[in-house]
């Protein structure tokens, strides 16, 4: 009895599993920019707590830190795509 639920336990995991797989695939397009906000919020938020405990009001790290991520994105694109351009005409 207790091998046969372990058992089906195991078909549903496996099932479950495969279907959220087929999902994921299917809208990688999509899933894109919420996996990458993730990671930037994953990244950032060890810095905004430590801005915080030094008395920050929880806002004002989040902003600065989002402004600067941006500006350094801006930057890159600024400067590497005329780069990629001249290497585009070669």
């Amino acid at each position: 009895m207790d091998r046969d639920k372990n058992k089906n336990l195991f078909l549903i995991s496996v099932i479950v599993f495969l279907v959220i797989c087929i999902l994921l695939y299917f809208s990688r397009r999509v899933a894109a920019p919420f996996f990458i906000a993730f990671a930037l919020a994953y990244l950032m938020d060890p810095l905004v707590d430590k801005m915080v405990r030094k008395g920050f009001p929880e806002q004002g790290p989040v902003l600065f830190l989002m402004g600067a991520f941006f500006l350094l994105l801006v930057f890159a694109c600024i400067l590497f795509f005329p780069i990629l351009r001249r290497r585009q005409k070669i």
